[in-house]
């Protein structure tokens, strides 16, 4: 290996420089991408390609063996595969580079993780909690039976909640509108927790439910993680059936 600046590496420095200025990452993105981008440079020039022109596809392939060789997690050699990818995609759409060499090169495939699941001593505590509770119990039983995240719990106003029909108005990711079914017993549960807090629960009105800054306390369950087990728990259970909900 040569200390010697090669034309790999003054290539390499002006990606950088487009993407700092181009695109404006952030400080962090940018140092993962020096570094991800240093590892191949390192890794190629030890093969004696010293000039982004002379790198075939056989290389970036010997590279991704050589990452897995050194058991990196599978999500990072995804990301200094696509990291590299990006250059050259920049190079040839900058017409300095003539081939691809990373065409065709499959990132590594992602294993999926099981989903953690709370042991049911928690689940009975929660349950618990809920029965004193009534307006989170009836959050939480529409969080359970229609799938909505817990920031989209707490983004509702009694606005959203239309008790007639059924129906509950919620605002996804990106501010994505959609509806979601809610189940009679659930609407019952609201509007007895609507007579007892003093709520009008009508539709004109724009009062939050549960947003972060008002109307659910640090304490309360519903600004925790709501857990869902399947398996059979003694106590209090939910209401049934809540899964016509979705």
């Amino acid at each position: 290996m040569t200390d010697e600046v090669t034309p790999l590496d003054d290539a390499i420095d002006a990606y950088l420089v487009h993407l700092r200025v181009e695109r404006n990452l952030a400080d962090n993105t940018m140092q993962a991408y020096g570094r991800d981008l240093s590892d191949f440079c390192t890794f190629v020039i030890e093969r004696g390609r010293t000039d982004p022109q002379d790198i075939l596809h056989d290389d970036v392939v010997a590279w991704t063996h050589d990452l897995g060789r050194a058991q990196l997690a599978r999500t990072s050699q995804s990301r200094m595969l696509v990291a590299v990818r990006g250059f050259f995609k920049w190079r040839l759409k900058t017409k300095q580079q003539k081939k691809d060499p990373t065409a065709d090169v499959a990132l590594p495939k992602l294993g999926r993780a099981l989903p953690k699941v709370p042991k049911s001593t928690d689940v009975t505590e929660l349950l618990v909690v809920l029965r004193t509770h009534p307006r989170d119990y009836a959050l939480c039983a529409l969080l359970y039976g229609a799938g909505l995240r817990i920031s989209e719990a707490l983004g509702l106003d009694t606005s959203d909640v239309h008790l007639d029909a059924a129906f509950v108005r919620v605002l996804g990711k990106g501010g994505k509108d959609g509806w979601s079914r809610a189940a009679s017993r659930w609407c019952r549960r609201w509007r007895r927790t609507c007579a007892m807090t003093g709520r009008a629960g009508s539709r004109a009105s724009s009062t939050p439910l549960c947003s972060r800054g008002a109307g659910a306390g640090d304490d309360s369950p519903v600004r925790r993680p709501l857990p869902c087990c399947g398996a059979p728990v003694a106590g209090p259970v939910w209401p049934s059936p809540l899964h016509p909900m979705r």
